[in-house]
């Protein structure tokens, strides 16, 4: 069951990450991005004081859609599908072949109305092996 076959008939023993490893590497990006923006918005009002309101409303907007949509798929793109709380875990994400994710699938996800499902079925996270040596 921890076998997965690639388009060439190899035969490569990954298995499936956890629930519980999936889920504490979400909660660590979670932190991380909250961290950077409660910092970026405390900045942003404590020196913006002067603001329009429309002004205001549209840094916090770039600030919000900057922390929670371009700053995880930049960094995922960048690492290979891996984020800070899968780097911590040791975890990955490979296509169906075992390759690393390609920067095309975390884009894809992130666009606006596109079908999520089908974009993240193709990755699978799991535990490398290497890394708990």
């Amino acid at each position: 069951m921890n076998e997965l076959v690639t388009g060439e008939a190899v035969v490569l023993d990954l298995r499936p990450a956890e629930l519980v490893s999936r889920g504490l590497a979400f909660a660590l990006d979670l932190l991380v991005m909250v961290v950077v923006f409660v910092a970026l918005l405390t900045t942003v009002l404590y020196a913006g004081t002067g603001f329009d309101t429309a002004l205001g409303a549209a840094v916090i907007l770039a600030i919000v859609a900057g922390v929670f949509v371009v700053y995880p798929v930049t960094l995922e793109t960048l690492t290979r599908g891996r984020s800070i709380g899968k780097l911590a875990l040791g975890l990955r994400v490979v296509g169906p072949t075992a390759a690393p994710s390609g920067s095309g699938t975390r884009w894809r996800a992130a666009s606006p109305g596109s079908s999520s499902t089908s974009a993240w079925s193709a990755c699978s996270p799991v535990r490398s092996r290497c890394s708990r040596r």
